[in-house]
């Protein structure tokens, strides 16, 4: 094995190297512009621009963007080549006299700081907020869960057009759709009346399209229809996803059950929506099924107690209750 001996002179230097880079300020004779006229210098530079801001290609490519002057003929010719990080590369330019001078007078800069700092907020500080984001979600959900169980939640008993409700939640969250490249749509139709808690409802109708979403890949589709047919209202929520597994079907309503923990990982639920939506469901006196196949997609379909119209002679529609006999929506 061969052994490297490095002087006193040397450590100090490597020393310096890091303080300058880390601090940003001068260390006893060395100075940023002293340390990167040094070839070991601009190689920590490279590294350290890759470790903080995930890549040095980046933050070049965003510096030009914001409309960085200072040294930009050198480092855009210089940037399709560093998108390549190629270990070779990225040692020819550690020793390029003209691009470490293109780099360290561009560092000064307001455009590139900004630039850094963007880059590196996206890469590590937006990972952070967004894991921060899903922890508070799930301590929500489970602390409505948790009073929903408790019996401290009530449910409204009003008339709820489900037509008109699952049309705008689609209006709602067809951007979000349209951003990952599905289609959602919503099928026309008449007024369709159950009894129950509009904003309930909407959650419900939010869940089973969210995780529609979360489950379709691009160039998918997402519809909603519903019916009313032997006193009951019925909303199904139909994806051209990646299906459910037959084995995971009696548990996908279960709290904290996820059938594809692989694909899962990639998506910011935690297993409880489904659970949430079944609680919303049962309240309301319905029921809720999913049909799918791996592969193909799948069918969530709820069914609802209805409520039938009729005009009376000032043309005013007024209900006929074709629910249960004492249906009642009270907390207990």
């Amino acid at each position: 094995m061969k052994h490297f001996s490095f002087s006193t002179q040397d450590l100090l230097k490597a020393l310096a190297i890091v303080n300058v880079f880390e601090t940003g300020k001068p260390f006893g004779e060395f100075t940023a512009v002293a340390v990167l006229n040094d070839g070991a210098g601009i190689s920590y530079g490279i590294s350290q621009f890759t470790h903080r801001s995930g890549s040095l290609a980046a933050v070049i490519e965003r510096y030009l963007k914001q409309g960085g002057k200072v040294g930009r003929n050198l480092l855009e010719n210089a940037l399709p080549n560093l998108k390549r990080t190629d270990p070779v590369v990225m040692r020819a330019y550690a020793g390029d006299e003209r691009f470490k001078k293109a780099l360290r007078s561009a560092a000064v800069t307001r455009e590139m700081r900004e630039a850094q700092l963007q880059i590196m907020f996206e890469k590590y500080l937006r990972r952070a907020i967004d894991e921060c984001d899903r922890l508070t979600r799930l301590i929500n959900q489970l602390r409505m869960l948790a009073r929903a169980e408790a019996g401290e939640i009530a449910i409204a008993s009003d008339l709820v057009d489900v037509a008109a409700l699952a049309a705008s939640v689609v209006e709602q969250i067809e951007p979000v759709a349209g951003a990952r490249g599905i289609a959602i749509s919503c099928a026309d139709g008449q007024r369709i009346v159950a009894r129950g808690d509009a904003g309930w409802l909407q959650r419900l109708l939010l869940i089973l399209l969210d995780n529609a979403i979360k489950f379709t890949g691009e160039g998918g589709r997402i519809g909603v229809t519903f019916a009313r047919a032997n006193g009951l209202v019925r909303v199904a929520v139909t994806d051209t996803g990646t299906g459910i597994r037959p084995d995971a079907l009696p548990h996908v309503f279960e709290r904290f059950y996820r059938a594809d923990r692989a694909r899962s990982r990639k998506t910011s639920g935690a297993g409880l929506g489904l659970a949430l939506a079944k609680w919303i469901v049962d309240r309301h006196h319905g029921t809720i099924a999913v049909e799918s196949r791996p592969g193909e997609g799948s069918t969530f379909t709820v069914s609802l107690p209805a409520f039938a119209e009729r005009r009376d002679q000032s043309g005013t529609a007024r209900p006929i209750d074709a629910s249960p006999a004492g249906l009642s929506m009270s907390a207990s």
